[in-house]
């Protein structure tokens, strides 16, 4: 799917943004998860839109880590990888 120019699916998993449109796209998968971890997941997605340069790759780029420090405040599990550790 193309939205505002952005490539998006759910085949990447239950959540995608598009930073250049400040788009979030729930796939149906996401609705199966518990409300603190949509919660999570969702705090992801935004640090994608807010730093366009935060990826999946380095501590304080990876969007995971973001997610995994909320997550740990609210008892929350998340549903993505794991921060990688320095």
């Amino acid at each position: 799917m193309t939205y505002g120019g952005c490539r998006t699916g759910c085949s990447v998993g239950e959540a995608s943004a598009c930073p250049g449109v400040d788009a979030i796209f729930l796939c149906a998968a996401f609705w199966g998860h518990s409300p603190g971890d949509r919660m999570i997941m969702l705090i992801h997605e935004v640090a994608h839109i807010l730093w366009a340069n935060v990826d999946h790759v380095a501590n304080f780029r990876h969007a995971e880590c973001y997610a995994s420090f909320v997550g740990d405040l609210f008892g929350g599990t998340g549903a993505g990888p794991a921060c990688p550790s320095p």
